[in-house]
Parts: C-alpha cells; structure tokens; sequence
C-alpha cells in the first residue's frame, strides 16, 4: 500500500513579499517612460522658440510686427523734398485748346551788328574770338591805320594854326590900339583867325567821324607820346560774338564786316502758319514753344507778316522770347503750341503728377507722413497741364513733381511685400 504525504504549504509572509517586489519594478518602467515623454517635449518645445518666425503676427512673415498697407509710401517731409518731391492743391484751371506748328530760333534783328573798321588798316591784335561775350565799350580788335595818323596829323596842324593865328589877331590889335597897325591889317588877321578856326573844327570832325571820342581828340594836344595810327574796334552793345572774318597782319577797311555781334539776351521765334490757321491768330496770343531737351517756355505773338510766302503758300507769326540762360540757340527747330482758346476745368494737374502703374492713371495723395496712390480719369490734355475729371476734388493736397520716386518707392514695397 503506497501512502502520499500532502505537500507543505507555503508561508503567507513570501507570498507578500513577492507581490511587493512585482510591484515595485512595474512602478519603476512607467515612471522611466512618463520622464523620457516630458524630456521629449520640452526639446521640442526649445526648437521651436528659437525661431522668431513662430512669434511673429500672422500675416508678417518678416517679423515686423504689422503688415505692409497697399497703396502706400511711408516718406517723411523732410525725405520728401530731399528727393524732390513737391505738393500742390487740387484746384481749378484753364484747359488750353492749342494746335502745334513749326517753328524756328532766329536772331533778333534789331540788337545785330555788323562790325566793319571806320579806317583802312593793317590788324595788329585781335582780342577776340567765335563764342565770346563783350561789354559795350570793349575793344575787340586793333589797326594800323596809315589814314587814321593822317587825320591825326592834319587835326594837330590846323590847331597849331589856329593858336598861331589868335597870337597874330592880339599882336596886331594892341599895333591898332597904339595907332601904329592899320585897321586893315587887323581886318585880314581877324578874316585868317576865322579860316583857321573852321579848318579846326572840320579836322576834328574828321576824327569823330572815325570814330574817337572827344577825350580822345582831345588828348591829341596833351599827350605827347600818342600813338597816331592805332584805331580800336568796339563793340557798341553787350552780346555774344557769333560770327568773325578778321586775322592777325590781314588789311581790312570799311567794307570789311570783320564781327558779327548779336545780343542773345532776347531771340526770335519765326512760327509758320498754315492758311487754316491765319483766320484765329492775331497779335497777342499766346505761344507755347519747346524744344528737345529745352524746357517748353510761354511767350506772346509780336507780329503777323502781311505777307505770305508765294512758294510755300505760309504765313508768318514771331514770338520775341527772353533767353536768359542762352537755352534758345539761332538755327534751331522748335515747336510752338499756338493757344487758340482756353476753357475752365474744374481740376487741372501737371503732367508730372501723373503716373501709369499697372495699366492704370493716378496721383499720389499726400498725407501725414505717407503718399496714398489714388486712381483718376484724365480728360483734356495742354501742354503739360491735364484735366482731372474724376478721382481728385479741389482742395485736395498732392504730389505735382517727382512722383516717379513715389512709383519706384511703391514698386520696391509691394515686391517686398509679396516675398
């Protein structure tokens, strides 16, 4: 007979113990994985504050801090005029109705000289030359002029004779007075005082008619060391020299035109007019004229020819315009905007304050330290002067000169806007 013993149990104190220690590595893997989540997501959280562009304001993709406004150009005052910026009211205006003819720049006749010598010479000096400017007065050339020391000589003796001869009249009037002269002899010295006296006088004619001053002649019979053949050439206005036909050893004369001189201080402008045009124009009206490169300029018409040209069948206006800075040169062609009528426009810009950006006209308002692009409609057009028809009001302040810096300026903003 096979007996089994019962196997011992197991104490109550082990089982507990074991049960603690499962436990406790249980708690200890999910407290390491609970720290590597945290670690994990504070790295994540660093990499990201270490890009400014997750701070930024949303629509500010460069970290400004507000977003770029279309339309605008933040320019201060003081940068504004720096760049040439200038800024008009809106107002209302004259719209010019104007038909362009040709035209071109022509000496004014009435301040040219032809400048011939008074004597025959031989040129010592010429002082001188194409392009120069001479003051009333100035001597521009000097001669050899046998004939001029000629004069010079025959004044010099008729006034020796004549000092002679008043020596004579008071020798023999003292004789007459002491009864030892005849009063006949006193009557011829009287009768060769007076010959004398006239050959005097029409040998300083003479000299005048050359040309010397009456300080001149005089100095004749107080300078003793005279040079009596030099005859100066003078210019009798202020001007430019535009033309010369006189070298250094060449024998010129009175026919000899050796300077032109013409005073550029005013010029003409010979405008062709074309018959449908002759019946509208008369003295007085206005003119527009420009050129390449030549700011346009206003003046008024001073003359109509009676005549017309029998070949081209054209009539002829002259415009007398100031010419100041010598911006308006002889020979040049022109353009000339004739003014026929002018009608009111209720708000009228220059041409600089308008510009074309994409396909579309506006101005640029001014506003506190910013221009605001405006669209508007152009209606007439006159010269350089535009007439808004919409888009601007009267009184409103904008930008008339240098608006080609306000379009660069607001190009560059809205590329860098769009980036």
């Amino acid at each position: 007979m096979i007996s089994s013993t019962p196997p011992a149990s197991v104490p109550r104190t082990g089982v507990i113990l074991l049960t603690a220690l499962i436990g406790l590595a249980i708690g200890a893997g999910g407290m390491r994985a609970w720290m590597s989540r945290v670690s994990t997501g504070r790295s994540a959280g660093e990499r990201e504050s270490s890009h400014p562009e997750h701070e930024a304001g949303e629509g500010d993709e460069h970290g400004h801090g507000e977003a770029h406004e279309e339309g605008h150009v933040s320019l201060s005052a003081d940068a504004a005029r720096s760049h040439g910026i200038e800024i008009a009211t809106a107002a209302a205006g004259k719209i010019e109705r104007t038909v362009t003819l040709p035209g071109e720049v022509r000496l004014d006749a009435d301040r040219v000289a032809h400048i011939v010598p008074r004597v025959a010479g031989m040129v010592r000096d010429v002082r001188k030359k194409l392009g120069d400017s001479v003051a009333p007065g100035e001597v521009i050339a000097v001669l050899d002029s046998r004939e001029l020391a000629d004069a010079k000589a025959a004044d010099l003796a008729a006034a020796s004779r004549h000092e002679l001869a008043q020596t004579n009249v008071a020798r023999i009037e003292r004789l007459f007075e002491k009864k030892i002269a005849p009063e006949e002899e006193l009557l011829k010295a009287r009768q060769a005082l007076a010959e004398t006296d006239i050959d005097h006088r029409t040998a300083e004619a003479k000299l005048h008619a050359l040309g010397l001053t009456l300080e001149q002649v005089e100095s004749l019979h107080t300078e003793k060391n005279t040079d009596y053949a030099r005859y100066e050439i003078k210019a009798p206005f202020a001007g430019t020299v535009v033309d010369k036909h006189i070298t250094l050893g060449e024998v010129v004369g009175p026919e000899s035109k050796c300077f032109l001189l013409a005073d550029l201080a005013n010029v003409w402008i010979d405008v062709t007019l074309y018959p449908q045009e002759m019946p509208e124009v008369a003295v007085g009206h206005v003119v527009i004229v420009s050129a390449s490169g030549v700011a346009p300029q206003r003046g008024e018409i001073a003359y109509i020819s009676p005549r017309i040209d029998e070949t081209a069948r054209t009539g002829l206006a002259r415009v007398v315009l100031a010419n100041a800075p010598l911006k308006w040169r002889p020979g040049m062609f022109v353009k000339a905007d004739l003014v026929l009528s002018a009608d009111e426009a209720r708000v009228v810009v220059p041409e600089s304050a308008i510009q074309s950006i994409e396909n579309e006209t506006v101005v640029f308002i001014a506003e506190q330290e910013a221009f605001v692009k405006r669209p508007v409609v152009v209606g007439r057009r006159s010269g350089d002067r535009c007439e808004i028809v919409s888009g601007l009001e009267p009184g409103d302040r904008y930008a008339s000169a240098g608006t080609y810096i306000l379009k660069a300026e607001l190009g560059k903003a809205e590329a860098e806007h769009e980036h």
